[in-house]
């Protein structure tokens, strides 16, 4: 059991990308709203509702192009790529969490 669990409200919160505050979006991410790690059973459900995100973004990436040299439609590509397998049941995406590598780096001394 993890602490998420005894306190639904807060699992409710950190479970999107969207209110949780123990992750920020990164663009080498990928474009979706939830993890897929609870239960196998919730991942498809997640993972649709993460494709239809994902989907939704290529439209502001399109719209975007001129400015922002493709990364919001490399983003949102990379999050409907990602979300095919949580379909399935299958989870790959971890997102990433380069402060606390970078922390954990300094705090050991290596580069």
């Amino acid at each position: 059991m993890n602490y998420h669990e005894e306190n639904i409200p807060l699992a409710l919160q950190e479970s999107t990308t969207l209110t949780g505050t123990l992750y920020s979006p990164r663009p080498s991410d990928g474009r979706f709203l939830f993890f897929t790690e609870q239960p196998a059973w919730s991942r498809p459900l997640l993972g649709t509702a993460n494709l239809i995100y994902a989907m939704a973004a290529i439209g502001q990436g399109l719209i975007a192009l001129p400015t922002d040299e493709g990364r919001d439609l490399e983003s949102a590509l990379s999050g409907v790529l990602f979300s095919l397998p949580e379909l399935g049941g299958w989870t790959i995406r971890k997102g990433s969490y380069t402060e606390a590598g970078l922390r954990a780096r300094e705090a050991t001394g290596h580069p």
